[in-house]
């Protein structure tokens, strides 16, 4: 466990150096330009969104998902997780889509102060990165449930990857293809952080995508309830709660 956590700390050294060159070459090419608020705009309100409404059930699925597994048994507590990642998926979709149908509500929402050639924009580079919201949200759960079995490297090391592919992409798209660039490498972290989630849940014999057939939504309410009351937290002001 010490040497896990030294490797750990040693890759997220390594990452942020690498943050660091992406930042001082992100500047470089994309600078104070509208280009880049735009994309800081529609990322940054996918990454929101993905924290209200899904960050409580991430903080607790790992202790509830450990709880049913010691009073249910592992298989109980894979089938009810399989329940629990359907439903996520399925409401992520639903509001990727309206995301999609309908970038206009929200970009008048992040920036009511653009007209139309601006607006414009601004919907184009929210329904870019609109799909992402699913592809965050299918790896962060599949992260949690390789937390459960101990395994907490396979993200860190993903992480570092991306960060490398980032400064390549940037160097070599970021003339020509301009603030797509940065898109494409955002996308190509995700994509294969899952894969390398979906490759170690098969060596490690974590039987996730067994059994789909007895899926069933009511099983996912065990996660819901117990993260209830963070749901509450996070809704209501801090304020009215003094």
């Amino acid at each position: 466990m010490r040497k896990q956590a030294s490797f750990i700390f040693g890759i997220r050294v390594i990452r942020l150096a690498f943050a660091i060159l992406n930042l001082s070459f992100s500047a470089k090419y994309f600078g104070v330009s509208f280009q880049r608020d735009v994309w800081l705009l529609a990322l940054n309100a996918i990454v929101i969104l993905d924290i209200a409404i899904w960050a409580p059930l991430n903080d607790t699925f790992r202790a509830k998902f450990l709880f049913i597994k010691a009073e249910k048994g592992e298989e109980e507590a894979l089938q009810q997780t399989r329940s629990l990642l359907l439903f996520i998926n399925l409401i992520t979709f639903l509001l990727v889509a309206f995301i999609m149908l309908f970038p206009g509500s929200i970009g008048r929402l992040l920036a009511p102060a653009y007209g139309d050639i601006e607006q414009a924009e601004l919907r184009f580079m929210i329904r870019v990165v609109a799909p992402s919201f699913l592809l965050n949200q299918i790896t962060k759960i599949l992260t949690s449930i390789l937390n459960t079995y101990n395994a907490f490297i396979i993200p860190e090391i993903t992480g570092f990857i991306t960060q490398v592919f980032t400064l390549v992409v940037i160097l070599t798209l970021a003339p020509s293809m301009g603030i797509i660039s940065l898109a494409i490498s955002y996308y190509v972290g995700l994509i294969l952080l899952l894969v390398m989630l979906l490759m170690q849940l098969n060596k490690r014999e974590i039987k996730l995508f067994k059994g789909v057939s007895k899926i069933t939504l009511r099983q996912a309410l065990p996660f819901f309830t117990f993260s209830l009351p963070f749901f509450y937290h996070t809704l209501v002001p801090r304020s009215t709660l003094l």
